[in-house]
């Protein structure tokens, strides 16, 4: 469908507390089950979805006595709902890293030696070593686990050395 035939729809109508509901809905089921995990009550919940639903100009699920189960609408609904929720959360992870200082994260992949045996000592060597380049550390881990690197090494190297470099799970570097 052409992007001027996509009808415009008022986004004061879309808060992530409905999309939420929305999507524990087709995840569960159930409207009661859905309302307790976003913390509303039946009739709160039961007219988000309502509205929801007028907004977008169907039904998002069929209601039966057992439950509720997704429409093809609610179906590709809860396909981007889930994506928006998930985005949501990597924007309060990244805005909660920038609160501490991090800046960048270096992701590791590698077998459970390689991280259990040979990573703890490099992390030992200090904030210096790491806040000059993360690139040679990650090298020598490289090395030392006979594993290639993922990315290319002077694209890596300029990106480490832009800003201040963590490792996740909480080391500030």
């Amino acid at each position: 469908m052409p992007l001027h035939d996509v009808p415009h729809y008022n986004l004061a109508r879309f808060d992530f507390v409905s999309v939420r509901l929305a999507v524990a809905c087709a995840r569960t089921g159930n409207l009661t089950e859905a309302a307790r995990e976003c913390n509303l009550v039946l009739p709160a919940a039961s007219r988000r979805v309502r509205d929801l639903e007028k907004a977008l100009g169907g039904p998002l699920f069929e209601r039966h006595s057992r439950g509720v189960t997704p429409t093809a609408l609610g179906r590709a609904f809860m396909k981007r709902g889930m994506a928006i929720l998930q985005e949501l959360d990597n924007l309060m992870i990244e805005l909660a890293d920038a609160r501490q200082g991090v800046v960048r994260h270096v992701h590791v992949c590698a077998g459970t030696a390689a991280i259990t045996q040979f990573l703890p000592p490099l992390l030992c060597l200090g904030d210096e070593a790491f806040v000059q380049s993360a690139a040679p550390v990650l090298k020598a881990l490289a090395r030392l686990a006979d594993i290639q690197p993922l990315a290319d090494e002077a694209a890596f190297a300029a990106a480490t050395q832009a800003a201040p470099v963590a490792v996740h799970g909480g080391l500030r570097l």
